[in-house]
């Protein structure tokens, strides 16, 4: 394998008459096409935290290693969707992060409370791969001057926004 993994998803299968039709795997079919150790990283009640996926081989009855992490990327309510659309994701092992700094979206975001899709992986990265840890501070670094930038013109368009006291 070469790093990724391709799903293809709703593909269209003849059905013997010369018409095509939508094909939607099982569930069993897409779970045959996951290599072992992919995990998805999702703060479900099934989830354990991340850390415990650092076990020895013997142990991967109980906790599988995470060798592949699936990550969902958007807003909070879209990967709720995506996790509810993609049952298949449900059968994999979940792991959560468990941190104690907010995130750096801050009163940029509607949804402080959790940390953003490149926080995660920072924070994942740093667990399951601590040789590489000192070079991910600085995605953090320049996040969080990006998210400064914002901030600041968001502070602007309110001043112009408000109306002057006559």
């Amino acid at each position: 394998m070469n790093g990724s993994m391709h799903i293809k998803y709703g593909t269209n299968v003849a059905d013997g008459h010369g018409e095509s039709k939508s094909h939607v795997p099982t569930i069993e079919e897409l779970k045959s096409l996951i290599p072992h150790g992919v995990s998805l990283l999702y703060p479900s009640e099934k989830a354990m935290e991340l850390s415990t996926a650092l076990v020895h081989e013997e142990d991967q009855s109980h906790h599988p290693l995470c060798r592949h992490l699936i990550v969902l990327d958007g807003t909070w309510s879209k990967a709720k969707r995506m996790y509810m659309e993609n049952p298949w994701l449900h059968g994999l092992p979940h792991y959560k992060l468990l941190v104690s700094t907010p995130s750096l979206y801050g009163s940029v975001r509607k949804e402080p409370e959790y940390i953003s899709t490149l926080e995660s992986i920072v924070y994942a990265l740093k667990i399951l791969e601590p040789d590489i840890a000192e070079g991910l501070d600085g995605l953090l670094a320049v996040f969080d001057s990006m998210l400064e930038d914002q901030r600041h013109f968001v502070n602007m368009k309110q001043k112009k926004i408000q109306p002057k006291n006559m």
